[in-house]
């Protein structure tokens, strides 16, 4: 309820939701509009209930701190508002801040492991706006020396690689970035950090077709084997697109009539920016034998291909050392397949949208240059620098048609420009006694005669 007197002052009565009253005077408000303003914002937030009126009382009321000091404490002291004054944010708040966004669970993984290391180092108490430059260059040495000592060992190597401090310094200032634009903090001390995506060339190694189908054939363990397969011979990226598969046809048909089978897979990673959300590929035999054998050994009825497993890639890596191979990461399954697409001559267009990833991505992180490469190049290297004078006489002669191509295409150009005027027609007799395809004709039409004005003649095609 609210009360003007006669002096102008605006009186506010209202209940809490703990039961208990609440009175407030607003003193002498000129101006009606303001003061009916006032009176709203403080019964809907009064009134606990959540709704778009509220949420904008709220911002009013936060407002009052720098318009009303009393309000704004009486407020605090109501439980209507949180008091901020004196309690800075800190590392701890930006963290369980991101820990709530809604984002793929792989991404929440990767908000969890810089939370841990920004605790470790900084603690949770931490205050944000404290954390200087110097600050953030202590803790990106932290992250090159110290980030995986456990227990207090030290032991050598202890310390995140290049590409992973990288993405981390990368993710920290998306932390600071979010803290100022919620007024937290004025600068982001991260900034001018080497951060972003990199390339780490040591964990890249070829995985050849005859050592997988070798590993293959030797695992006992069917969905182990099916996961090898769809790594390797369809580009499978791993869980988020293993988890997709379902048995019936509108993710996996079989060979018939001398077609061969498909297998479509779910781009989780790309789905948002639109581009190859799913991909249909072909299986060659051994995949589709790993995927029928799989089939025929699950009960009937059941509809996904794959159980969730926490860390499939241990098992596989596993599968590989017991057939006496020792591979540094099963991702590079996947790159030795996008390593096949490449190098089996594809358009850009068709391997974009077999490996599920853009060009520019492939010569960045999948198209690596490594012995194996360097010996299929070289002797078209060695070719190409011992061409014979026959080659390039041909190359000289290609060019010349390909300039007096133009040419032609160019003076038959004029032939149809609109700034021309309507020519005589052709003879009949002359256009047969012609064998160039393009004849020349004087403008003034006398071809019986050959005449022609040098400075008049257009090129039209014979028809």
């Amino acid at each position: 309820m609210a009360k003007r007197d006669s002096k102008g002052n605006y009186t506010v009565w209202f209940t809490l939701k703990n039961g208990k009253r609440g009175r407030w005077t607003f003193h002498t408000l000129k101006a009606r509009d303001a003061g009916e303003t006032n009176i709203k914002n403080l019964i809907d937030l009064t009134s606990g209930i959540e709704t778009r009126e509220t949420r904008d009382s709220l911002k009013w009321a936060l407002e009052q701190k720098e318009k009303d000091e009393k309000l704004y404490l009486k407020l605090i002291e109501w439980g209507l508002i949180e008091d901020t004054r004196d309690r800075e944010r800190t590392i701890g708040d930006i963290c369980a801040h991101f820990q709530k966004r809604n984002v793929k669970p792989l991404t929440l993984l990767v908000f969890k492991q810089v939370g841990k290391n920004l605790i470790d180092f900084f603690g949770e108490n931490k205050r944000l706006r404290d954390v200087t430059p110097l600050d953030a260059t202590e803790f990106e040495h932290y992250l090159y020396t110290a980030a995986r000592k456990k227990g207090g060992n030290d032991t050598a190597g202890a310390g995140l690689s290049r590409a992973t401090v990288r993405k981390r310094i990368q993710r920290v200032r998306q932390y600071y970035i979010e803290a100022r634009r919620l007024k937290w903090v004025d600068s982001n001390p991260f900034e001018g950090l080497e951060g972003g995506n990199t390339v780490n060339q040591s964990r890249w190694e070829y995985i050849p077709r005859e050592a997988t189908l070798e590993v293959m054939a030797n695992c006992t363990n069917l969905e182990i084997r099916a996961r090898i397969g769809l790594m390797r011979f369809a580009g499978c990226r791993g869980e988020s697109e293993f988890k997709c598969l379902e048995w019936n046809a509108d993710w996996i048909r079989w060979s018939e009539d001398g077609k061969p089978g498909t297998v479509r897979l779910h781009r989780t990673k790309t789905e948002n920016s639109g581009a190859y959300t799913d991909t249909i590929l072909p299986m060659d035999k051994e995949l589709e034998k790993a995927l029928r054998d799989l089939y025929d050994s699950v009960p009937a009825g059941t509809v996904k291909v794959f159980t969730p497993r926490a860390n499939p890639g241990v098992m596989v890596k596993k599968q590989f050392r017991r057939n006496g191979f020792e591979i540094k990461n099963t991702y590079n399954l996947r790159k030795s397949f996008c390593r096949d697409l490449m190098e089996a001559g594809l358009d850009p267009k068709s391997y974009e949208y077999y490996s599920g990833h853009s060009l520019a991505v492939a010569m960045k992180h999948y198209q690596s240059w490594d012995e194996l490469r360097a010996q299929k190049a070289a002797p078209k290297l060695l070719e190409a620098l011992t061409s014979s004078g026959a080659d390039q006489n041909r190359r000289a002669d290609r060019r010349a048609e390909e300039s007096s191509f133009e040419s032609r295409n160019r003076l038959s150009s004029l032939a149809d420009s609109d700034n021309l005027e309507p020519q005589a027609p052709i003879n009949k007799e002359f256009s047969q006694e012609m064998k160039n395809p393009l004849q020349e004709v004087a403008r003034d039409g006398n071809s019986s005669t050959g005449t022609r004005t040098p400075d008049t003649r257009i090129m039209i095609p014979l028809l």
